[in-house]
């Protein structure tokens, strides 16, 4: 085993005092200056516009000092995983979004949606501040000279926060155990790790090398993102400035009638970093997510042709019958990434049994991964039992989320998505599959919570940033064990300011003029369904279940055909991303890279590939120098939702 580098303390320093400044920034910059998140993807602009000012302006200050003093590239990239976590968890769609969760069914609820009649009552006390003043003036802001209301917040925040860190160790203990599988035997390729490793490369001399710095295509590449950054820019504040359009309108406006029109929403927007990333991407990878969503496109184009019309329940937008798919999908790769897996578990069973002596490589014994996790799921239970759930229905939710955060991050190792979701929930799973009285309306209403909170917008979940950060280790030669401490440093240091910081934003400027989202639909798109479930209660549904058996079935075929056929190059990724607000937005970006690597390939060869590498390297990061910039100028002048990648 190679020798492994310590940990410089004063990387963890300096990535601690980042994080803690990450949870006082960051929850203005998203919720109320309302750009490009910060940190609302898995390669994060905020990540990689602190690496650039690290490597081109602080090291360079440092040097002039003493030529001992710079970081070296084992500090950056330490520095680089920290943000990693740290930026994750005061933005959108992480798991801090609990805060407005837990106050928006009482602010919004009204004699004619009747909340306050149907599941009111079912909500425990410790979810939420009781005082009408504390969530009115969250939602309408305090006037001036009042103080928030913190003591309203003490109990809440710390009932939540223990479900919050039960739900971080899981990702933990899950990460190691499955991160040497991942990486070792299955080859995973962790493409959105690349642009941070060569811009951490050579850092003493950065330019001195062609690699990354030195190289005049990456360079190439960062003029064009900036100049298609720089007009997006100037046509959102000067609507007169022409620039060359990246958006496009819905393919569906042009289909008025049916069954073409059964398409549905379908947006065109090209995003720069999403083509560059998607490069990096095996063919067969970028060209299977594609397939996978025009195949659910063109199942409701069928549909509609035979007569059938979409009306009633939906998941994401879809039928019962068509949207059960990816759940049946979920299952199908979960079931077969055990099995792909089933030697590397044998082994940490034998070490939980004490049969099997740990590996010096492995930063947590795999005993400790399987006792921990098995713990974590058991405090996650536990909590949903005292707030009102049945034990069965909040085991149940627990294991679905795990496994839901499990096929996020191998889908993020795997296909390098910026950030990812799933199509279905824990609380849906357990109504449609089980039945509205089945389950019980205080354990649906409870579970609703969860899911809004935890379950619904896991665009930027944790868990995949812990196995980059291995993953990064592992290139760098960096302790691993010292990285699963490094995650906790940074989440330690990003909490505690991101409560503060998020409370006081709301409390200021009010959730009604923050961004809509956060704000407010992260509740209510699960309050009107929730009070539908309670007002009119329905059995299992047939559909959803067979629909689920079907999209079992699909994926295991997939599988088995790729095993089977060499030709065969769909993958099983594509299946259940196919339905997710992801795929809606980077579709078409995702197809113009398989393109030009169809091309390069064809015309360049594998030489041509590596020779325009650092041309799409140049194109992420031109791209993202280029939200950090705008972000800069939405703080000065106060004009808000500027996006270059999906919001």
């Amino acid at each position: 085993m190679p020798a492994r580098l310590p940990i410089s303390y004063r990387a963890l320093a300096i990535g601690f005092a980042l994080s803690v400044l990450c949870g006082l920034l960051i929850p203005y910059l998203d919720h109320y200056v309302q750009g490009t998140f910060v940190g609302g993807q898995h390669l994060p602009p905020g990540a990689i516009f602190v690496l650039l000012l690290l490597v081109l302006v602080v090291n360079p200050l440092l040097r002039v000092l003493s030529r001992r003093l710079p970081l070296n590239r084992a500090e950056l990239v330490l520095i680089y995983a920290m943000l990693l976590v740290s930026t994750l968890i005061p933005g959108h769609g992480s798991e801090a979004v609990f805060i407005p969760v837990s106050v928006s069914p009482f602010y919004y609820a009204n004699p004619a949606n009747g909340w306050e009649r149907l599941f009111h009552h079912h909500v425990p006390t410790w979810f939420r501040p009781q005082a009408e003043s504390a969530v009115i003036g969250f939602y309408e802001s305090l006037s001036p000279g009042t103080p928030i209301p913190w003591g309203q917040w003490v109990v809440p925040l710390l009932a939540w926060t223990v479900m919050l860190l039960a739900m971080y160790a899981l990702a933990t203990f899950l990460s190691v155990l499955l991160y040497p599988q991942w990486a070792n035997y299955e080859k995973l390729t962790f493409p959105l790790v690349a642009l941070p490793m060569e811009m951490s490369d050579n850092p003493g001399t950065p330019f001195a090398s062609r690699h990354f710095w030195g190289n005049p295509l990456m360079w190439v590449g960062f003029t064009v993102a900036v100049l298609l950054g720089a007009g997006k820019g100037l046509g959102f504040y000067y609507p007169q400035f022409a620039s060359f359009r990246l958006e496009y309108q819905s393919l569906h406006v042009y289909f008025r009638e049916e069954p073409l029109a059964s398409i549905s929403w379908t947006p065109m927007v090209i995003y720069p970093l999403v083509i560059a990333v998607s490069v990096l991407l095996r063919t067969e990878i970028s060209g299977s997510l594609v397939f996978f969503y025009w195949l659910t496109k063109i199942e409701r184009v069928i549909a509609s042709a035979f007569g059938y019309r979409q009306s009633g329940l939906t998941i994401a937008g879809y039928p019962l019958w068509l949207g059960g798919q990816p759940w049946g999908g979920y299952v199908a790769y979960t079931g077969m990434g055990l099995w792909v897996a089933r030697r590397h578990l044998a082994s940490a069973w034998r070490q939980l049994r004490g049969r099997e002596e740990p590996s010096g490589d492995q930063p947590l014994s795999y005993r400790l991964c399987l006792i921990g996790g098995a713990a974590s799921l058991g405090v996650g239970t536990a909590w949903l039992v005292a707030g009102g759930m049945s034990m069965w229905s909040a085991a149940l939710t627990m294991l679905c989320y795990a496994m839901i955060i499990v096929i996020l991050s191998k889908v993020v190792a795997e296909a390098g998505l910026l950030f990812v979701q799933q199509s279905i929930t824990p609380d849906q799973m357990l109504n449609y599959f089980f039945g509205t009285n089945t389950v019980g309306a205080r354990s649906l209403t409870v579970g609703m919570f969860f899911d809004r909170a935890f379950g619904t917008d896991l665009r930027a979940t944790v868990m995949p940033s812990f196995v980059q950060g291995l993953r990064i280790a592992d290139e760098a030669k960096l302790s691993k064990r010292w990285m699963v401490i490094a995650f906790w440093v940074a989440i330690l240091g990003s909490l505690p300011t991101t409560y503060w910081c998020t409370l006081r934003v709301f409390y200021r400027y009010g959730g009604v003029n923050c961004d809509p989202w956060f704000g407010t639909w992260s509740g209510n798109s699960g309050w009107y369904p929730l009070a539908a479930w309670l007002t009119d209660p329905r059995p299992a549904n047939a559909s959803l279940l067979l629909s689920t058996a079907v999209g079992a079935g699909l994926v295991w075929a997939v599988s088995v055909l790729r095993q089977r056929y060499l030709w065969f190059s769909l993958h099983p990724v594509g299946f259940v991303m196919m339905q997710t607000y992801p795929m809606h937005m980077m579709w078409l970006s995702i197809l113009i890279a398989w393109v030009l690597k169809v091309t390069i390939l064809r015309y360049g060869g594998p030489k041509g590939l590596k020779t325009t590498l650092p041309m799409f390297l140049g194109i992420a990061f031109g791209d993202i120098f280029m939200m950090g910039f705008w972000l800069i100028v939405a703080g000065i002048t106060g004009k808000h939702r500027l996006f270059l990648l999906p919001g």
